[in-house]
């Protein structure tokens, strides 16, 4: 599920219409979906930029008359299982594996969201966080995702029982009923985080319904796509990705691999912040990397691999061979050549793995 912006599947739509259905004030939906960019012809494989999806939800709050749209929304969707992670709740041994199914997968269906769960001293904590990368109203959201949570975990473990606590980023709403029925009365608003807590033994709670041999199943299934989605989403690649596309032509700057990804360049900053690095960092890695490849092959003069890596001379590409590998261009190809001055990890010294 790969987009220059973060996504959710087109399948959060599903009930909204249901939701809107008794509002005190009438909504055109079909206007909405088309005043935030949504097309209204999509199936449940199609994708929405979680931006666009957040901007309808609080729209539709306010001109439905509906505070909790959010909480209304997960009462509203489907109870059949719509997803991957619908489909491993459902068939899930117990709750803590339904949990942490929930948490490991969850980018499965929307993007920028991460689920973690920690269990200390009796007491299990949900949190959702967003990245770096979401820039977007965040109430209806944070309420639709924690509200449907809840609703999943009870269809499948049964309803008799309430989060101990919640906590929630956003201001509290003037009326708070929708509030203690989903989530109980101990609430928290304008918190470091959105979270639930719960008794751990509540997450003991087992599925009579449920099907292991399924679980494990879809289980695989899921990593197979969690892999996929981490090789097309990683941003570091994606970046080396045009990096490599603008070479030999020429070296592409913060702005311009922004632009190739179709994001601002303080977003893509933001985004490789979270992942450790820079963008200067990045490009030095690439071209490193590329000239190390270049260097072991003996029928490649210098002059041709420097122009290949966008330096405009040779002396330059020399220099930036004597930063990476601790010598020029051409003493580093004899070393290729004949295997010495290894580092401990099987490089040649100062070269990246």
């Amino acid at each position: 599920m790969a987009a220059s912006e973060p996504v959710i599947r087109a399948t959060a739509l599903m009930g909204l219409r249901d939701a809107l259905a008794s509002a005190p004030r009438p909504v055109d939906l079909d206007r909405l979906l088309q005043y935030v960019g949504i097309g209204t012809e999509l199936h449940r494989e199609s994708e929405i930029e979680l931006r666009r999806y957040s901007q309808l939800l609080e729209l539709a709050s306010d001109q439905s008359g509906i505070a909790c749209l959010g909480i209304a929304l997960a009462e509203s969707y489907p109870r059949e299982a719509t997803s991957m992670i619908g489909y491993l709740i459902v068939n899930a041994p117990d709750m803590r594996a339904a949990v942490r199914s929930i948490s490991r997968y969850v980018r499965l269906q929307v993007e920028a969201v991460t689920l973690d769960l920690e269990e200390r001293d009796g007491v299990a904590r949900i949190s959702w966080t967003y990245d770096a990368a979401f820039h977007g109203p965040r109430r209806q959201l944070t309420e639709f995702m924690m509200a449907l949570f809840v609703e999943r975990l009870k269809q499948s473990f049964g309803n008799h029982w309430l989060p101990i606590s919640a906590e929630f980023e956003h201001r509290a709403p003037s009326s708070l009923a929708d509030y203690h029925r989903k989530f109980g009365r101990n609430l928290k608003f304008e918190a470091a985080g959105n979270t639930l807590s719960f008794r751990s033994d509540i997450l003991a709670r087992t599925n009579r319904s449920g099907s292991p041999t399924l679980f494990a199943i879809l289980r695989k299934s899921a990593e197979r796509e969690l892999e996929e989605y981490a090789r097309s989403t990683d941003i570091v690649a994606r970046v080396s990705e045009k990096i490599i596309a603008a070479l030999p032509e020429q070296v592409i700057d913060l702005a311009a691999a922004a632009d190739a990804l179709a994001i601002t360049s303080r977003q893509l900053q933001a985004r490789l912040k979270d992942k450790g690095t820079t963008f200067e960092t990045v490009s030095g890695q690439v071209r490193q990397r590329l000239a190390s490849r270049y260097l072991s092959d003996n029928d490649m003069s210098l002059t041709n691999i420097a122009l290949m890596l966008g330096f405009s001379e040779l002396s330059s590409f020399t220099r930036a061979c004597r930063q990476w590998f601790g010598m020029p261009p051409s003493q580093y190809r004899d070393e290729l050549r004949k295997g010495g001055s290894k580092g401990s990890g099987g490089t040649p010294a100062g070269a990246s793995p």
